[in-house]
């Protein structure tokens, strides 16, 4: 792959992130972080700067909405995904945004990252 894109990763689930860290490795993407909880994912995302996210909705100490806002104040393309179904709520709160239902399939989350890295 000619371009280099590294990536964040909140996610709570050990072995989803593991799975997402080893998908994105294999599309020759780098893992800055993994990262289970809002309050070290606001902390990372405001002292780093990766080419886009990958959030788990619901994570450890609430929501990954605060850590979203951050990533937008960066102008930083992010995915949201969720295990549940997502409230029309929040996806007027995250107007614009992809959002991906867990489960997924390798080729579909390949998928989505490469129309978020894809300028419009």
């Amino acid at each position: 792959m000619a371009d280099m894109f590294s990536a964040l990763i909140v996610e709570d689930d050990y072995f989803i992130a593991t799975l997402i860290s080893d998908i994105l490795s294999d599309q020759g993407h780098t893992v800055e972080a993994i990262i289970n909880n809002q309050t070290e994912g606001v902390e990372f995302i405001q002292n780093n700067t990766v080419s886009y996210a990958i959030l788990d909705y619901n994570i450890i100490g609430g929501t990954s909405h605060p850590i979203a806002e951050v990533l937008y104040a960066k102008q930083t393309p992010y995915l949201l995904l969720s295990g549940q179904n997502v409230s029309q709520d929040v996806k007027d709160t995250f107007q614009g945004s992809v959002f991906l239902e867990k489960p997924f399939r390798e080729p579909t989350l390949v998928e989505h990252v490469s129309k978020l890295l894809t300028p419009s």
